[in-house]
């Protein structure tokens, strides 16, 4: 019998959301495209922290910081 082909979800994170990318640096979602580029994953402008210039990112490159209690 065939395994179905599980493949992780995208991710897409909300307008302000402050995440962690990849290079180690934070930041914060300044914009989310509404479709999936041609990889299948949204792209979020993301200004990281420290920087002028917004980055685009896709959402496999970022992690969520936990909210501080």
């Amino acid at each position: 019998m065939k395994q179905p082909n599980k493949q992780p979800p995208k991710k897409r994170f909300a307008i302000g959301r402050r995440v962690l990318l990849r290079l180690g640096k934070v930041g914060t979602v300044q914009s989310v495209a509404e479709q999936p580029a041609a990889l299948g994953e949204y792209m979020h402008e993301v200004l990281v922290d420290g920087e002028a210039q917004s980055r685009r990112v896709m959402g496999c490159e970022l992690e969520a910081v936990p909210d501080a209690q």
